[in-house]
């Protein structure tokens, strides 16, 4: 189950956010219903042929690495599981200025630390800076988040996503 962002405010509901009440009716409904959440490396190991998965597995994710999934998602996983996929360059951003409003701020490197610290959750790649919209000024191949366009060659995506990773610098002493 994929969600993005969790909400106190009324206000601030639409197609990506929710309630934070619907999130936990969520919870209890898989928790009544005999689900267990795992993680993608459970279902990775899976697939190797390394480890079984219980009865009726479920993954939930987060996309894009709000800080609402940290402040209001985690206290209400209890002893669930979940994969919060961050954009670097949203982490990268908010690193560097003083703002975690959980309403729309992302996770820092420093909240990401701190949520690769819980064995409950376990951090995605939602690209470094690839995570772009249709019409926003930066896409210039009008490209719908980091996905493969209709009839784009493997060999193009790929050339694709590698130039929107982040360039590397040097290292820091």
């Amino acid at each position: 189950i994929m969600y993005h962002g969790l909400t106190k405010n009324p206000s601030k509901v639409n197609a990506y956010v929710i309630p934070i009440s619907s999130f936990e009716e969520d919870l209890k409904y898989l928790k009544e219903n005999g689900y267990t959440t795992v993680l993608m490396e459970d279902v990775i190991n899976y697939v190797d042929g390394n480890e079984a998965l219980p009865e009726k597995p479920i993954v939930l994710t987060f996309d894009d690495g709000f800080e609402n999934n940290l402040e209001y998602g985690l206290p209400l996983l209890d002893d669930m599981k979940a994969v919060v996929s961050i954009v670097g360059q949203y982490a990268e951003k908010f690193s560097s200025i003083d703002d975690s409003n959980p309403e729309y701020a992302y996770l820092t490197w420093d909240n990401i630390k701190e949520l690769v610290d819980n064995d409950r959750l376990e951090i995605g790649n939602h690209s470094y800076n690839m995570h772009m919209l249709p019409g926003d000024k930066n896409n210039k191949d009008n490209r719908k988040g980091v996905g493969q366009k209709n009839g784009e060659s493997d060999e193009t995506y790929r050339e694709k996503f590698i130039a929107h990773r982040k360039k590397p610098t040097a290292a820091k002493r």
